[in-house]
């Protein structure tokens, strides 16, 4: 299995899952329709979810990345905690059952870690039918997970 959640310091936090259900593999895209921190009334929150099946290959590349980047993302120090900026946190699940969560905060767009975001962006926006085709997500992940391993 694999996480990941968005957590914007002023707008919605937004999140997918990548699950197998009835045998078929899917991303599951969920965001409150409010934004949870900001909501008075919580109650009032829903969770909206929606879900698309994955191409075996992408499914496979996705949890392929997931694995590799739980090693290498890091925590921010604690000066940085708090501003503005999102967290970004991935998790995954070993064989065992152990949850491993990385997490990082506002990458620099250009490095790696911002282009790993990029392309969770554009899987969230897959599973909500929105965004670029499986294919392209395909090929970034590829060009991403060479220059994680170099």
């Amino acid at each position: 299995t694999a996480r990941y959640t968005s957590m914007p310091s002023f707008s919605s936090e937004y999140s997918f899952s990548i699950e197998i259900i009835e045998g078929k593999n899917y991303v599951v895209s969920n965001r409150p329709s409010e934004s949870y921190w900001y909501a008075k009334n919580r109650k009032r929150v829903k969770l909206i979810s929606n879900k698309t099946e994955l191409t075996n290959d992408l499914y496979l590349k996705i949890i392929d990345l997931f694995k590799l980047i739980e090693e290498q993302t890091k925590k921010p120090g604690n000066e940085l905690m708090g501003r503005d900026g999102v967290t970004y946190y991935f998790a995954t699940t070993d064989n065992n059952g152990t949850i491993k969560i990385g997490e990082t905060w506002s990458p620099d767009d250009k490095s790696l870690l911002g282009n790993l975001i990029k392309i969770c962006d554009n899987i969230y926006s897959l599973g909500n039918g929105r965004g670029e085709s499986q294919t392209d997500i395909l090929n970034n992940l590829d060009k991403l997970l060479i220059e994680l391993r170099q």
